[in-house]
């Protein structure tokens, strides 16, 4: 059975909501938000995914997509 789950894709634990061997694929619609766009939680999840001593200050945060998946 299909869940749907309306969240940041970027801080929630998946392990927690589907196990690995029931999980087929996860879509997600991130924001096109430009480099001078982005707000602090974004920016947190950008340190999240890059790490906080990586510079990706004019990344957009749709680059957080191509380094998860």
């Amino acid at each position: 059975m299909p869940k749907i789950l309306a969240a940041n894709a970027l801080q929630i634990d998946w392990n927690q909501i589907v196990s690995k061997k029931e999980l087929n694929f996860i879509i997600w619609n991130p924001p096109f938000i430009g480099t001078y766009s982005k707000n602090t939680e974004q920016k947190h999840d950008m340190d999240k995914v890059f790490g906080k001593k990586t510079t990706h200050g004019l990344l957009d945060y749709l680059c957080v997509d191509e380094k998860v998946c």
